[in-house]
């Protein structure tokens, strides 16, 4: 979706490029966010599962991964309808 946003649609649409760069990186961030709390959360299940216990999800990383993929699924939207 990164790639997408930042490269291919300015170049199919023709339009302005540095709102889809800034959408682009705004998707790789929050990729490498989720890639790397999931990591670090398979670890921690791991952990608990060996030991015999239970390891909720830790909700302020949840509704940070979820508010920035809603906020970016917004920008998507506006830039989509900004750009009819």
């Amino acid at each position: 979706m990164a790639l997408a946003a930042a490269k291919i649609i300015p170049e199919l649409a023709d339009v302005t490029r540095w709102p889809y760069a800034l959408l682009g990186v705004g998707f790789a961030l929050l990729g490498i966010l989720c890639i790397g709390y999931g990591e670090r959360r398979r670890r921690e299940v791991e952990r608990a599962v060996r030991e015999g216990r239970y390891v909720p999800t830790h909700d302020s990383v949840a509704v940070v991964l979820a508010g920035g993929g809603v906020l970016l699924g917004f920008v998507v939207v506006v830039l989509a309808l900004t750009d009819l």
